[in-house]
């Protein structure tokens, strides 16, 4: 079947917007306002640059971590076509509206960039590194110290490269942004049973609490002083950076309710989840905020349901 990968997303996303029911109006909305604030940041050029390049780099990043490229390459008839047709219609309502605005030249470069993606057939080899880094991370925050010991480098020049251009406008806030999304990845594994049951919790409610505030307290640490020096050199755009802190924790926080919403002993979660990639694009606008909010209730919910089966009292 030709566009297979595009036929596959098409009925992911028909099966979340039938799953949204009422919450389907906030959906709306908040992709509204979201190609809105596209179309804003396109009307200048230096804004239009940061949007295609993190978007791009969001592309690239996704490319490479995606379990599904052997399977593609070796079982589809045109997989660089698959692949390519993919990443254009999907980053379609991000970058069309860049076509209105005197940025217009921007559309074709990314899509001619977009062809380059394919190309990349490997992904690059992780290794653990920091063995000793659990003296500085408490034990329980194994998703933590898994994460940085594979991505410690990237993880750490984004963070260096946020905190030194911490005074230009908005740049730090995208990559504080993009490093969130790499962050995200941390909790696309279910950790056994044992493991999740080695706490002791009188239930999931509790569970859930502890892990979500205890992890989210690290993260809050962390990107406070980029916030600050960004807010305070920039007063023009000092609620937008000051919503931009917990339109972030939202985001992870909604990562781990979706993690153990969907809790399988050893599971990998799929990250191509539609309903994670629209609060991702969400959390770009720290006004929608509410809509990350929403969905992180409904999502603990769930994520209460499912872990009452593993989490007794």
């Amino acid at each position: 079947m030709p566009y297979s990968l595009l036929h596959i997303r098409s009925a992911q996303a028909k099966h979340y917007f039938k799953a949204a029911g009422p919450a389907l109006v906030f959906i709306l909305v908040a992709a509204g306002a979201l190609l809105y604030f596209c179309y804003g940041l396109y009307s200048h050029p230096v804004y239009a640059m940061y949007c295609m390049a993190f978007i791009y780099i969001a592309c690239w990043k996704f490319h490479l971590q995606r379990r599904d490229k052997l399977f593609v390459y070796t079982h589809l008839p045109r997989p660089y076509l698959e692949l390519y047709s993919e990443y254009f219609v999907f980053t379609l309502p991000l970058t069309l509206p860049c076509i209105v605005t005197a940025q217009w030249w921007w559309f074709p470069v990314f899509s001619a960039l977009l062809l380059l993606l394919p190309l990349q057939k490997k992904s690059f080899t992780q290794k653990a590194y920091f063995k000793n880094i659990s003296r500085l991370i408490p034990a329980p925050q194994f998703e933590i110290i898994s994460g940085f010991r594979k991505s410690f480098g990237s993880l750490i020049l984004l963070y260096a490269i946020a905190l030194a251009f911490s005074g230009i406008q908005l740049l730090p806030l995208f990559l504080l942004w993009f490093l969130s999304i790499m962050i995200v990845g941390f909790y696309s594994v279910c950790e056994p049973l044992n493991l999740l049951q080695s706490g002791s919790y009188s239930n999931s409610s509790t569970f859930l609490r502890k892990k979500v505030s205890s992890q989210l307290f690290i993260y809050f640490i962390c990107y406070l002083p980029i916030i600050l020096i960004h807010a305070f050199s920039h007063p023009e755009w000092f609620w937008v950076s000051i919503l931009w802190l917990p339109s972030l924790l939202c985001l992870i926080a909604y990562s781990i309710f979706l993690k153990y919403s969907l809790y399988t002993p050893g599971k990998i979660i799929n990250s191509n989840n539609p309903s994670f990639m629209l609060i991702a694009f969400v959390s770009l606008i720290p006004f929608l905020l509410p809509v990350g909010i929403l969905s992180c209730w409904d999502y603990a919910a769930k994520a209460r349901k499912n872990l009452s089966t593993y989490i007794h009292d």
